[in-house]
């Protein structure tokens, strides 16, 4: 996984957001599996598929990169958005 080196989601930003991540896995989703992603935006991108969107807490990122392992996705890379 190809990870740039980030501080750990904190919740909140400045204006009472949540941060915003975008996750790359490899591969096509079905539509299946990219409802298992509900309040991610899902775009298919050459050879893989992004996953962008809110991220409320540190909790919420382990848990949506739990679910990407459980349901066998290869992470290629995990980024924060600037605000």
């Amino acid at each position: 996984m190809n990870a740039e080196p980030e501080p750990a989601a904190g919740g909140s930003g400045p204006s009472g957001t949540s941060d915003r991540y975008e996750f790359r896995v490899a591969g096509r989703l079905s539509p299946a599996l990219c409802d298992a992603f509900e309040g991610l935006t899902v775009q298919e991108v050459p050879t893989e598929t992004s996953l962008c969107g809110p991220v409320t807490d540190e909790a919420h990122l382990h848990g949506l990169l739990a679910l990407m392992q459980s349901l066998g996705l290869q992470v290629v890379s995990l980024h924060r958005l600037p605000p």
